[in-house]
């Protein structure tokens, strides 16, 4: 059978008697490989492959012991990793579809048009993020901005009840690889993370200023363009491992609020909402903020009320499973080489007896 990653190809060896579990979620980007159950989407779980190709044989194998009915991915990185994913998936007769951008999604309530020139081109983590805020914001102008390795600004506006359509975006550098290109193709050598200055006066808060407000620059100017549509209200969504270093930059440029912060560290989460509240803004008390890891101060926070909701990491089972490798590697067994801990998504539904867990394990007094 012919292996390809770049178009849908399915198995044709799919054993019908395989009893379905779950359709298995990829999301391969350029550092990590995000992976989740349809059934569970919010248990993520991630493995950080740092550009190795190499796909671990214990995460496949976990993989097919979910039995899972079909897989869905999304590639953004990595073409050899994804097709070592995929001689896998055909070697045991799994249906695989590499997700690509389309020219018109169709949901069951709504559709996404794609006005990118040559929409095949348009990256498909780009494409399904759109189409996941159209779906969660319906009938408005949105802006989603991911900042992280690159920096996207992506534009959906409504064209009829049913109907939204992204109508393109913008692209630079993420805030490390523009700082790299500095450190690595000049003689810049700040020695030190510099501040954000109206008129820098040393190397260190040039360089950070100058990375802050290009970011801020892009914003900016896709509000402008869409100001100019007449959309004066759109929606504003910040998301990736970087945004929330930007929190007070947007909180001064835009007054009025934005209606979600993802970030990948509660740390981050906590120092975004003293921003908030320190700041006193009505408007981004209103915001979503989404935390990760699931530490004490972190779910008290959410107790609160102040924090929305936390993607909890499983830190007894990081330490206990770690512990249990080392002893058996210590007597000679083998180990993993990947070892899943799981997580678990904690909200004001569930947080009394994530809270009692963490109590009864003696994690928290």
């Amino acid at each position: 059978m012919h292996e390809s990653i770049c178009g849908r190809s399915h198995s044709t060896a799919f054993n019908k008697s395989r009893k379905t579990v779950t359709a298995l979620l990829l999301d391969l980007g350029n550092t990590a490989l995000k992976w989740a159950t349809s059934n569970k989407p919010e248990e993520p779980h991630a493995y950080v492959h740092c550009g190795n190709d190499v796909v671990p044989d214990e995460l496949l194998h976990k993989w097919l012991n979910l039995k899972p009915e079909r897989v869905v991915g999304c590639m953004v990185s990595s073409e050899k990793f994804a097709f070592n994913i995929t001689r896998f998936f055909n070697a045991h007769g799994i249906k695989w579809d590499w997700l690509h951008s389309e020219r018109v999604f169709q949901g069951r309530d709504f559709s996404v048009v794609n006005k990118y020139d040559n929409y095949e081109q348009l990256g498909s983590d780009r494409w399904h993020a759109v189409i996941g805020a159209a779906s969660l914001y319906p009938n408005r102008p949105i802006l989603v901005v991911h900042i992280g390795t690159a920096t996207t600004a992506d534009v959906v506006i409504p064209e009829d009840d049913k109907t939204q359509a992204f109508i393109g975006g913008r692209i630079l550098p993420g805030p490390s690889m523009m700082t790299e290109a500095l450190l690595t193709k000049t003689r810049c050598r700040p020695g030190r993370i510099g501040v954000r200055s109206d008129f820098p006066t040393n190397t260190a808060d040039a360089i950070t200023t100058a990375v802050l407000e290009a970011h801020l620059g892009i914003v900016d100017r896709s509000l402008a363009s869409l100001r100019k549509m007449g959309f004066d209200d759109p929606c504003l969504l910040f998301a990736g491992g970087a945004a929330p270093l930007f929190a007070p930059y947007i909180m001064q440029e835009y007054p009025q609020g934005v209606d979600a912060l993802l970030v990948t560290s509660d740390d981050m989460a906590l120092a975004a909402i003293k921003c908030i509240w320190d700041n006193n803004s009505a408007a981004y008390q209103k915001t979503v903020i989404c935390g990760f890891d699931g530490n004490q101060a972190a779910v008290e926070a959410l107790d609160r009320g102040e924090l929305t909701v936390d993607i909890a990491q499983q830190g007894y089972e990081m330490g206990y499973k770690a512990v249990e490798a080392a002893l058996d590697a210590l007597e000679g067994k083998s180990v993993e080489s990947v070892i899943d801990s799981g997580s678990e998504v904690i909200t004001a539904d569930n947080i009394d007896a994530y809270i009692a867990d963490c109590r009864e394990k003696g994690l928290w007094s």
